[in-house]
């Protein structure tokens, strides 16, 4: 693949020169991640001058790809079963979107296996979409970055994106992007924990404490910019999670207004068991109401309790060292893949005649 940091930093920034009209391209992306697959048709344009994505269908279908692994392997049943679920999201978008552009790129988490020629080579079997590609934990951070914050916050912000093998933490700073790869995620965390033995959240006070807290201060020497940039702008599962049972009236929001606070009251209530309780208010909208009704029972089907309990306290941990107070917000549209198809599609999006 070719160099994306200036592409997709290009693709995303150069619009504001842009005709008031435009023609939109519409791609049919799959993540395979560390749970599986995920699905999204999203457009990109050109609206009131400025650049436009809007995304029309989302689907996650959990595998057991990370899971399988051995020796560095992914398992050759589990490579079977991720495939056939790329194939099957894919025929399901082009259903709904004819004539758009697909594509299947592995995380950062999945690109560590010994055999990601095997999954490709699975996926190319089953599918016509060309060559799948796999990004590094660096490229994965930048793209949420792009993807996720608005740019008059980029110079003030932090993304963090808690994955379920791995965090990834960026910003810019000296006129580049700068990255770090926490190796500890919602589900990697969760089983460290676990094969402690003990009670698991006394388990998981420790290894937060012997394990993630040392990585993070690692991480801040070299990049103090992770430490002490304003605002944290916050990704996904995890965050996604508290912000549906913590904040169930902001449904309808693309960035959700976090406290501390709400951190502290998630780890509580996933520590007596009660997370899954919460409700929107009476004065919530009809839409935020709605997305809860859809969001909460996602979150129960795909999140077990270890694992949200794993990937909010590794975020509390990041901001109890942080060296400045500041906004928290958790994007709900915050997607990396976006800022992928940003970056290897540019001169197709905004090519001449697409802004004709």
């Amino acid at each position: 693949m070719t160099s994306f940091c200036g592409a997709a930093l290009l693709a995303l920034s150069c619009l504001h020169a842009a005709p008031a009209q435009a023609q939109s391209r519409i791609y049919c992306g799959v993540e395979v991640g560390s749970k599986g697959v995920k699905a999204r048709i999203f457009e990109f344009g050109v609206k009131d001058s400025e650049s436009s994505l809007r995304v029309s269908f989302s689907k996650d279908i959990n595998t057991t790809i990370i899971a399988s692994m051995k020796d560095g392997e992914l398992g050759a049943a589990a490579i079977a079963e991720t495939a056939d679920a790329v194939a099957a999201v894919i025929k399901e978008m082009r259903g709904l979107s004819e004539g758009c552009k697909a594509f299947a790129v592995g995380s950062s988490g999945v690109a560590l296996a010994k055999n990601t020629a095997s999954l490709a080579e699975a996926v190319a079997q089953r599918i016509d979409i060309g060559a799948m590609d796999f990004i590094t934990a660096e490229q994965e951070a930048e793209f949420g970055f792009i993807s996720s914050i608005p740019k008059k916050d980029w110079p003030q912000a932090v993304l963090v994106d808690i994955g379920s093998s791995n965090t990834k933490i960026g910003y810019r700073g000296e006129g580049r992007f700068r990255a770090a790869d926490l190796p500890y995620g919602s589900v990697s965390l969760t089983k460290k924990a676990a094969d402690g033995g003990a009670d698991f959240s006394r388990a998981l006070g420790s290894t937060v404490d012997s394990a993630v807290r040392p990585a993070l201060r690692d991480i801040s020497s070299r990049l103090p910019g992770v430490m002490n940039r304003k605002k944290v702008f916050w990704i996904g599962g995890a965050g996604w999670s508290l912000a549906t049972f913590m904040r169930p009236d902001q449904g309808a929001r693309d960035f959700v207004r976090l406290e501390r606070s709400d951190v502290r009251r998630f780890l509580g209530a996933l520590n007596d068991r009660s997370w899954a309780n919460y409700r929107p208010s009476a004065k919530a909208s009809a839409k935020a109401r709605a997305v809860f009704e859809k969001d909460s029972a996602r979150v129960v089907e795909v999140f077990s309790r270890d694992n949200l309990l794993a990937g909010v306290s590794l975020f509390d941990a990041f901001l109890n060292d942080r060296g400045v107070d500041g906004p928290i917000y958790f994007v709900r549209s915050g997607q990396w893949i976006m800022g992928y198809a940003a970056a290897k599609f540019a001169d197709e999006i905004w090519s001449e005649d697409a802004l004709e």
